[in-house]
């Protein structure tokens, strides 16, 4: 039986993942801020059996907590599935609203690393699952900051792969992309609304995003299915290939809009290649 501390566990992806690990026989630990309410709205999660903590991650307690739940409950796996979107042009959000996202959506990731990491290490085992989307791999206008602190994430999370390597601690960065859960409803907006940029792309951004409830998402409930494959290197992810990979691009969506930005990456370093390279030092 794997040991499971999720974060954003009551909600979304983090939700189908717990409910997923718990319906396979694992042990889960969900990290919430009101366990009350999610309690009410999610009764399958106990009758399962699993457990819930009441935890904030973008307070500055949350390290120590995460260390001593770590150790005490011999935590095998973390996934940090925490996090909200705050949308708008950049120049309309202000350093209150900028802090707030970097706060929940990465220094929180940061803090649950941490803390997990003297029991991983000392086991020289362990497995973190980072979840950024798309934001993680792409500047869309209007997601300035929201982009920032999932780039963050992924930048953290490529780091640790290399530090934790030596002691045998996996990191997986999950790239999840729209699907039908309640995120849409957790979404943000600068408090000095978005001035100039109605008519941009920012602004038609914004309203797309807004709309997509309206559109045919993905199914949450098959990603967390394939992630968990991907975890526990069964299913559909048993191939030790798979098991090396970093990333796991989640969705129709998600899949294509990274190999089209590779691409696009690959194709700008060709262009640039000549003056890039002219810059060396002459022998």
């Amino acid at each position: 039986m794997t040991v499971f501390l999720i974060t954003g566990a009551s909600s979304g992806l983090g939700l189908a993942l717990s409910l997923g690990a718990l319906r396979r026989g694992h042990r889960v630990i969900g990290v919430t801020r009101d366990s009350t309410k999610a309690r009410t709205a999610n009764p399958e999660f106990e009758r399962l059996g699993g457990v819930w903590l009441s935890m904030d991650v973008s307070s500055s307690s949350c390290e120590d907590c995460v260390r001593d739940i770590a150790e005490k409950e011999n935590v095998d796996v973390l996934i940090n599935s925490a996090g909200y979107a705050l949308l708008g042009p950049v120049e309309q959000i202000s350093d209150v609203e900028a802090h707030a996202q970097m706060e929940t959506n990465f220094h929180g990731t940061l803090r649950t690393v941490r803390g997990v990491l003297p029991t991983f290490r000392s086991r020289r085992s362990g497995t973190i699952v980072n979840i950024t989307s798309g934001a993680g791999f792409i500047g869309l206008a209007s997601r300035g900051l929201y982009c920032s602190s999932k780039f963050a994430v992924e930048g953290l999370s490529e780091a640790l792969a290399n530090e934790l390597a030596p002691f045998s601690i996996r990191i997986i960065i999950a790239e999840p992309g729209a699907y039908r859960t309640n995120f849409l409803e957790t979404l943000t907006f600068p408090e000095a609304g978005i001035g100039e940029y109605s008519d941009t792309p920012a602004g038609k951004m914004m309203e797309l995003t807004k709309d997509m409830k309206n559109r045919k998402l993905g199914n949450v409930d098959k990603a967390a299915s394939v992630l968990l494959d991907v975890i526990l290197g069964s299913g559909v992810a048993a191939d030790e290939t798979i098991q090396k990979c970093l990333r796991v691009p989640l969705g129709q969506d998600c899949w294509p809009l990274a190999k089209k930005e590779a691409e696009a990456w690959v194709k700008e370093l060709d262009t640039i290649e000549v003056i890039s390279m002219s810059v060396g030092v002459e022998e």
